[in-house]
């Protein structure tokens, strides 16, 4: 008890010792500076070794006036200046008009018989399932998913032929066959 007690005290003399050195450092070392005046302004001194001695300042230096004597300017005076050059303006005659030539006649070809069209097969082919001998394709059209066989009849009277692993053989009502890619 008595050990923790001395720490106790020493700790405190310790801590008025650091106090007392650092106010006395202060107080000895601090210089007073005059408040400056409306018509001086102090300019720090740049940085010199501590053996040279530096210049002191003067408010008389301060005072001389600052006006550049290679300047005929006088900001407060009211200059007319001349009136700038504008060059005539001179009358150009409008050409001459142009007649043109009347343009060749237009003539219609009539457009070709339309053939008939291959209705367009709507859904897309998107994988295949089952063993090879009865196999099932898997369609989907407008986010429904549909499963078909082979001999499935869809609308618009198009019937599934056969399911290969990268393509559909549709048939359409007209007779004609249509190979469908499998989309990746």
């Amino acid at each position: 008890m008595r050990v923790l007690l001395a720490m106790r005290d020493s700790a405190i003399a310790i801590a008025i010792a650091a106090l007392a050195a650092v106010s006395g450092w202060t107080l000895r070392g601090a210089r007073t500076v005059p408040a400056p005046t409306p018509s001086a302004a102090v300019v720090p001194a740049p940085a010199t070794p501590s053996t040279a001695r530096e210049p002191e300042l003067t408010v008389a230096a301060f005072d001389a006036p600052a006006v550049n004597t290679n300047s005929r300017r006088n900001a407060f005076a009211y200059v007319t200046h001349p009136a700038p050059f504008i060059a005539p303006v001179v009358a150009v005659s409008p050409p001459a008009p142009v007649v043109a030539a009347a343009p060749p006649p237009i003539t219609v070809t009539p457009p070709a018989p339309a053939t008939p069209s291959v209705p367009q097969f709507r859904y897309r082919y998107i994988g295949r399932f089952g063993p090879r001998h009865r196999s099932i394709a898997a369609l989907t059209r407008d986010g429904d998913v549909i499963t078909a066989r082979t001999g499935a009849t869809f609308d618009g009277g198009f019937v599934l032929r056969a399911i290969h692993n990268d393509a559909l053989e549709v048939e359409t009502a007209a007779g004609t066959s249509l190979r469908v890619p499998m989309e990746r």
